[in-house]
């Protein structure tokens, strides 16, 4: 699923270098819906990556549940898991001021990484 993201993304970068806007966007939209799809149990999306809206809910029902001693304390994953997407929003917003579109480069080697190490960690088990 990684290698099919990077593809996508890599299309997305070639399509808007060449001025292709619409179509490289929905390559990078379809690029995040992959992304989705890794996190799938049961048919259901455990963590929505592309949600920040969903984290920061996450977190207030933990903080609530805590309170009343329903749940147990873990909302600080969350937090830090929207902190982790408010950062990289940050990054990649300053990154594509920085250089542009070509900024996909960077997610592209970032995840083609990712897939390499999941798949060495795959064979080693």
């Amino acid at each position: 699923m990684l290698v099919l993201e990077a593809m996508l993304l890599a299309i997305g970068a070639i399509l808007l270098a060449l001025g292709h806007d619409r179509a490289g966007i929905a390559a990078v939209a379809m690029a995040m819906g992959a992304e989705n799809a890794v996190f799938q149990r049961n048919g259901d999306v455990t963590v929505g990556l592309t949600y920040m809206t969903g984290a920061l809910v996450k977190v207030g029902q933990r903080i609530a549940g805590a309170i009343v001693g329903r749940e147990p304390n873990d909302w600080w994953r969350y937090a830090l898991l929207w902190a982790g997407l408010a950062c990289g929003g940050a990054l990649g917003a300053l990154t594509y001021l920085t250089v542009g579109a070509a900024a996909l480069w960077i997610a592209v080697a970032i995840v083609l990484g990712g897939a390499l190490w999941a798949e060495r960690r795959y064979r080693s088990v």
